[in-house]
């Protein structure tokens, strides 16, 4: 059972239950505030650093990431727990497909219908399928025989994004069609696509069905509903990590916090030699954990494929392709020295909170910093001072080293 619930964090004790940091997402999703506590959360900074996380640019940028999130996820499918379902009517089948990393995040959706006539393929690739605002992209290839006994494929490359401050539009289309003899592969690679002028397309498809919005899209073929409809119908088709145990009894998987190569996440435990999961289940939704209170709450990072805990400290760092670690620094210790220095001293019963704004290729994280009063105290929770921080890592012979570029007071929220 995945750890699932509100959007948030392990906030001092009380399991909150979250995607976590968009920043994971390849740049497809606008950067959330989450509050950390330092030396409590750890945050594997340095599988962020390859990716970028900001909000919807140009259509370019945008359709490049979807690229990217696309060979992300094939990638890592044949370490994916995956659903299907075929179906038999006279002459005619439909199979159904869907796909859901090792932290239970639904990655791909498909469905397929096959008749004399030919074939349909639809394939769907989103971060968050619950979230009509999400970047989408939607593959239709559309095979018809022909009398000769050849082949004509059509196929259709959707990108949905923002565009003119609206989410979730279609910001790309395109296409290719080829004629194939019979006997010979139905290959498109080397079919050139076409650019669809999406000012001069109508409304509606030739069939009649809403076009231009991926709200529009899933109301014809909701993917989320064929996906759920797939695991409510029984066991997955293939599950890699139903025979590996690894310490999978000493956490529970935050879901949505999956790496984008699906190899990483983060999770929900203790500081304990045995935990009883049954203790901490909500009786309201037995997919959620509660943890109030409880003093050895931790925060993980896990290796999904081995279902290993790799580390509870927040760390930052770089990761070469391959992957290759390049090296990895202590952030956490790094800036509570330089928050305390820049506040003079440090503020009588403080801890540290993090907000990760921003982390961009070149190595720049963006951090907001709260100084609040500890638990326990009688102004627990209280912020004192609020500090945004910009920190780089640069590389040295001795390894990677933090720089901090800046850091100033800013109001504090309420």
């Amino acid at each position: 059972m995945a750890a699932t619930g509100n959007r948030g964090l392990l906030i001092e004790g009380y399991a909150i239950l979250s995607r976590l940091l968009s920043l994971w997402q390849a740049g497809l999703r606008t950067p959330r505030r989450h509050k950390m506590k330092a030396g409590v959360v750890c945050i594997p900074l340095f599988l962020i650093l390859t990716f970028q996380a900001t909000s919807a640019g140009s259509t370019d940028k945008q359709v490049k990431d979807l690229i990217r999130r696309y060979e992300q996820v094939e990638a890592q499918l044949d370490r994916s727990v995956h659903y299907l379902k075929k179906e038999v009517t006279g002459d005619e089948t439909t199979i159904t497909q869907a796909w859901f990393n090792g932290a239970g995040d639904l990655i791909k959706v498909a469905t397929e219908h096959i008749s004399p006539a030919g074939r349909e393929l639809t394939e769907y690739f989103e971060n968050d399928f619950e979230n009509n605002e999400e970047p989408m992209f939607m593959l239709v290839r559309e095979e018809t025989r022909l009398p000769d006994g050849g082949t004509h494929v059509d196929e259709s490359r959707r990108y949905f994004g923002s565009k003119d401050h609206t989410n979730a539009v279609l910001i790309l289309e395109l296409r290719k069609s080829a004629r194939f003899k019979a006997g010979e592969l139905t290959d498109t690679i080397h079919v050139p696509n076409v650019v669809v002028d999406l000012a001069k397309e109508p409304e509606y498809n030739r069939s009649g069905e809403p076009y231009n919005t991926q709200e529009a899209v899933k109301e014809t073929s909701p993917p989320l509903v064929i996906a759920q409809a797939l695991r409510e119908a029984g066991p997955p088709d293939a599950d890699p990590f139903a025979r590996v145990k690894g310490d999978s009894e000493k956490f529970r998987i935050i879901q949505e916090t999956a790496s984008p190569d699906g190899r990483y996440a983060m999770a929900l435990g203790f500081a304990r030699e045995r935990v009883n999961w049954n203790d901490f289940v909500d009786q309201a939704n037995t997919r959620i954990y509660k943890a109030e209170g409880e003093e050895d709450l931790r925060n993980y990072v896990v290796d999904l494929v081995q279902q290993r805990i790799l580390g509870d400290r927040l760390v930052a760092g770089q990761i070469a392709p391959g992957p290759k670690p390049l090296g990895v620094v202590d952030l956490g210790k790094e800036i509570e020295k330089k928050t305390f220095s820049f506040l003079k001293k440090r503020p009588d019963s403080a801890a540290l909170w993090l907000d990760i704004d921003q982390v961009d290729n070149e190595g720049v994280i963006q951090i907001r910093v709260d100084c609040v009063v500890r638990r326990s105290e009688e102004r627990e929770g209280e912020t004192l001072p609020s500090l945004a921080e910009r920190l780089r890592l640069h590389a040295t012979p001795a390894g990677l080293r933090p720089e901090m570029l800046s850091i100033r007071r800013v109001p504090i929220e309420q």
